[in-house]
């Protein structure tokens, strides 16, 4: 084997060799394929060759990358008729359509009464929850209101399992308290990022923290730099782009912020753009390893441009876009990533509807703002909007078609953000308590997608929070 090895790279054949040079310098060699040559002159024929793969839901299959030389035929399987059990039977690339859409079962109680922060009116009050997928089950984070004379612990997590059902007692986070949160993301070795703002005497501060896929505290919590910084009245935003976090919020007196992180959270690099009237918080979404990073600039008090900034997953920026509706008036928007890029939705401010845009892996405007649901009128920013496995997305929302008549839908939306079947409470009033699905976050595993929200309590009443499993109803 040697001797021919010898031969062929003396006469300057297929692993590239140059002549009088031994058969292991391989520095000119070339890629093995499938042919049944040794292209890479390493001595070994069609080694290392990738599988094939063919076929997408349950159709997917697989098959050798080389046999004898030759690449073998990969078949996809048969597809068979939908039914509800989160796979995609047809093999079209979606996961349970067209079997109807709705709740599997009644709520699941996250938080009846756990934990209060002193003496004060919304010191047993859940404030903003945010949910995490962690690969066999979910952690709830959410905080609770506190008297800002007496400051009091006030962050709390549990454990949940795959079913909906608390596995664990919920705990405290941390000491200092949050005023503010949470955006949660997952990241490295199966951690969860949060951002959020932390009370530092009189401060709210850009910080955030790492747990555990059960809820418990890795690290932090920690401000982030520079540490004058201020929230600046709006959740920040985190996001894990598989080689650095990046954190954004809208600085108090300056504009839009963005700090760059290494794996560990060690800040990098920090930038406050130069933009004036933003109004809202800010929004990232990462998508292939590319971040869209969303806000609303007020140029004049009748207008809103939405800003979209396309950064690499080092943070750098690779473009920037404006979008405003010929119509009414684009705010609080949301971003999710659809394949490619990404889906924004955004309140219309001043009449019915939402505005959406579809935005492509390079930043640029592929269509929008359209103005979809004219019929109602959304409620804030009670909305939350998550991609569907498949293609697609959820999206669940407060709003109202009459006033002083509100309720809260769950739906199934396309991959342009019209809506394809939904789900939807009973109206209720906006002054009452019941019926209210405040601080929505939505997950999706599977053919399902998790709702965790909180209900509301009269005065000085502990509140409760909820998760809700919603998917095919057949």
């Amino acid at each position: 084997m040697r001797l021919a090895i010898t031969v062929v790279a003396s006469f300057g054949a297929a692993c590239g060799a140059r002549t009088g040079l031994e058969a292991s310098d391989t520095s000119d060699a070339d890629d093995e394929v499938c042919n049944g040559l040794d292209d890479d002159g390493d001595g070994r024929i069609d080694e290392d060759v990738p599988s094939q793969a063919c076929g997408t839901g349950a159709c997917a299959r697989e098959a050798p990358g080389c046999t004898d030389g030759d690449v073998p035929p990969c078949e996809p399987g048969s597809p068979s008729p939908e039914t509800c059990n989160g796979i995609d039977d047809d093999c079209d690339g979606s996961i349970d359509e067209g079997l109807g859409f709705g709740p599997r079962g009644e709520p699941i109680a996250i938080r009846i009464d756990e934990g209060e922060t002193g003496d004060c009116t919304s010191c047993r009050w859940a404030a903003e929850t945010s949910l995490f997928y962690g690969g066999n089950g979910f952690v709830a984070v959410w905080r609770l209101g506190f008297d800002g004379m007496q400051p009091m612990p006030n962050t709390f997590s549990r454990a949940i399992d795959l079913d909906g059902t608390p596995r664990a007692t919920a705990r405290v986070l941390w000491d200092p308290p949050v005023s503010q949160g949470f955006r949660m993301a997952p990241t490295s070795g199966g951690r969860a990022v949060l951002a959020f703002c932390l009370r530092d005497v009189a401060d709210d501060v850009p910080s955030s923290a790492f747990l555990d896929a059960d809820g418990a505290l890795l690290e932090g919590p920690t401000e982030r730099s520079p540490r004058l910084d201020t929230c600046g009245g709006q959740v920040p935003d985190v996001v894990w782009t598989g080689r650095r976090h990046l954190f954004s919020w809208v600085h108090d007196h300056e504009g839009p912020a963005l700090e760059v992180a290494d794996e560990e959270g060690r800040s990098l690099s920090f930038e406050v753009l130069d933009r004036d009237r933003v109004d809202g918080g800010i929004r990232l979404s990462n998508s292939g390893g590319r971040v869209l990073q969303v806000f609303v600039q007020r140029p004049e008090p009748a207008a809103a441009d939405l800003v979209l900034r396309t950064l690499d997953d080092e943070g750098n920026l690779l473009g920037e876009a404006m979008a405003r509706p010929e119509v009414g008036r684009a705010v609080l928007p949301v971003v999710a990533p659809a394949t490619p890029g990404w889906l924004v939705l955004a309140e219309n401010d001043v009449a019915p509807g939402i505005f959406a845009l579809r935005i492509d892996e390079e930043g640029d405007i592929v269509s929008g703002p359209t103005l979809l649901d004219e019929s109602r009128t959304y409620a804030n920013d009670l909305y939350d909007l998550e991609p569907r496995p498949g293609g697609g997305f959820y999206f669940v929302a407060t709003v109202y078609d009459v006033p002083y008549e509100y309720y809260v839908f769950v739906a199934t939306l396309d991959d342009e953000g019209r809506i394809e079947e939904e789900w939807a409470t009973e109206p209720f009033s906006p002054d009452g308590k019941e019926g209210w699905i405040a601080s929505p976050d939505l997950v999706a595993v599977g053919g399902s997608v998790f709702l965790l929200y909180k209900g509301l309590a009269p005065n000085s009443e502990p509140n409760r929070i909820w998760l809700r499993e919603f998917g095919c109803t057949p």
